[in-house]
């Protein structure tokens, strides 16, 4: 079960060590930290767990660290094209890492925009981030280049349309 998940149905759980006595914010302090680690395991472990939590429909905590979570995807799709992808041209790291870790990202922001409650709570500044650093990873023949990559690349064309169809238009538009 993922560990989110699991803290913010079972909050006093011994099975959580120090994080029993944790509140939701630290706990999702702590996995958006891991989001934009550069080690891209514990990223996608944590972005698997904040998926989780957006599909369970606990969009009031959410909403709350929804800034947070698209500034650290923004910083992870950045290392992404300056290093991990990087590291698989020059045979540092698995190709099949870094694309479920892609994957990942543009699952988690897929399921994060397509609740409308939680793509309207997204401030202006973090929206123009996102979407600044999605046209940059459009444009990286790089990604392309992927076994993976034509369908990564519609997978984000998808994600730029969802986003601009959910997010608040006067930010969209502004």
């Amino acid at each position: 079960m993922c560990f989110l998940f699991y803290f913010l149905r079972n909050p006093a759980s011994p099975h959580m060590g120090v994080f029993s006595r944790t509140n939701p914010t630290a706990a999702f302090n702590y996995v958006i930290s891991q989001i934009a680690s550069g080690d891209v395991t514990a990223s996608t472990q944590a972005l698997v767990q904040f998926e989780k939590v957006v599909r369970n429909k606990n969009h009031k905590e959410v909403s709350k660290h929804i800034d947070q979570f698209l500034n650290a995807v923004s910083l992870q799709l950045n290392m992404i094209l300056t290093t991990h992808i990087p590291n698989v041209e020059s045979g540092q790291q698995p190709e099949a890492t870094v694309l479920r870790l892609i994957n990942c990202l543009t699952d988690t922001m897929l399921g994060v925009f397509s609740s409308a409650p939680l793509a309207r709570a997204v401030s202006r500044s973090s929206l123009k981030q996102v979407m600044q650093v999605l046209i940059t990873v459009l444009s990286d023949d790089r990604l392309a280049a992927l076994e993976e990559g034509p369908q990564i690349l519609r997978a984000i064309n998808i994600l730029m349309v969802k986003v601009i169809e959910m997010s608040d238009q006067t930010y969209v538009l502004g």
